[in-house]
């Protein structure tokens, strides 16, 4: 079974694609920590006493309310899409759904670099969390493959 072909590339070829896929796109989202520790090292003091929702910048309510729905969003995306790849037989559906909804997670992390850096914002770690923890429910799966390029 493993030795099936996907659109002319094996199973497993498939899926250790996608992994490699999976992992460059949460690794990228732990380098912010980096960047963030390197640029903005005072916001690694964790003052908590500040309040969550910052009067100085209104706008972080707002951004983490769509940095939220981005991550919602992504997992709606990634199912619209595997039902399309069982649908159609098409594996190449299914790594396209894997990038859309790890990029839409990653977009979270991405909002929680700027307000870091450009708001001194003290719960950054809250929506890079969030975007990394959001991919690794992404992983990657044999079934979805399977799925794809199961003949009926």
């Amino acid at each position: 079974m493993n030795d099936q072909k996907a659109n002319g590339i094996s199973e497993d070829k498939s899926l250790q694609t996608l992994l490699v896929i999976w992992a460059g796109l949460l690794v990228s989202q732990t380098f912010f920590f980096v960047l963030i520790f390197i640029t903005k090292k005072h916001l690694f003091e964790f003052d908590f006493s500040k309040p969550l929702f910052d009067q100085e910048a209104p706008i972080i309510p707002v951004v983490m309310f769509v940095a939220f729905s981005s991550i919602v969003l992504s997992f709606y995306i990634r199912a619209v899409f595997r039902r399309k790849s069982i649908d159609e037989q098409n594996v190449e559906l299914v790594q396209r759904a894997l990038i859309i909804a790890c990029a839409m997670c990653e977009f979270s992390s991405v909002i929680g670099f700027v307000l870091a850096v450009a708001f001194d914002y003290a719960y950054f770690f809250i929506l890079i969390a969030l975007g990394i923890f959001a991919t690794l429910f992404h992983i990657p799966r044999r079934r979805e493959i399977q799925d794809a390029t199961f003949e009926k």
